[in-house]
């Protein structure tokens, strides 16, 4: 008879399924993101038409920009779901596999991944910068 598995076992064979998960998560952040910042671009410039009176402008930004960079956050966000759900699946299957609850599962999954853990504040920080150069925002200076 086989030795039992533990749900660190487990989730180390599951290795690059988990790695391809966290991916995703990180990759439909990076696209919700994006989408709101377009979003508010558009809506800084929306508010802008409307104070100088500019109706027939205004009616154009809101419904070219406003409404694709929204549709385009929608998009995001249910992929953003779909990479969630396939997250948990992973830690359903862990369990399964151990024989044990999904809260005995969970960490071992979680563990492997980055978008799991929180950004601690330098590194938010940095983030902050590089979405600040990209979008040709003055980055602001990262705490040590």
């Amino acid at each position: 008879m086989a030795a039992k598995r533990t749900p660190a076992q487990i989730a180390a064979s599951l290795k690059s399924q988990i790695k391809e998960v966290d991916d995703g998560i990180i990759g439909e952040t990076i696209g919700i993101a994006q989408a709101m910042s377009e979003i508010q671009k558009a809506l800084t410039e929306l508010d802008m038409a409307l104070q100088n009176r500019e109706y027939e402008q205004a009616s154009q930004i809101g419904y070219e920009s406003v409404t694709s960079n929204f549709v385009f956050l929608q998009r995001v966000l249910g992929c953003l779901q779909r990479a969630c759900s396939d997250r948990e699946l992973l830690v359903t299957e862990v369990a399964r596999q151990a024989g044990c609850a999904y809260e005995e599962a969970m960490p071992h999954v979680h563990r492997m991944m980055v978008s799991a853990h929180p950004l601690k504040r330098r590194r938010k920080a940095i983030s902050a910068n590089r979405a600040a150069k990209v979008q040709g925002r003055k980055p602001e200076r990262a705490p040590r």
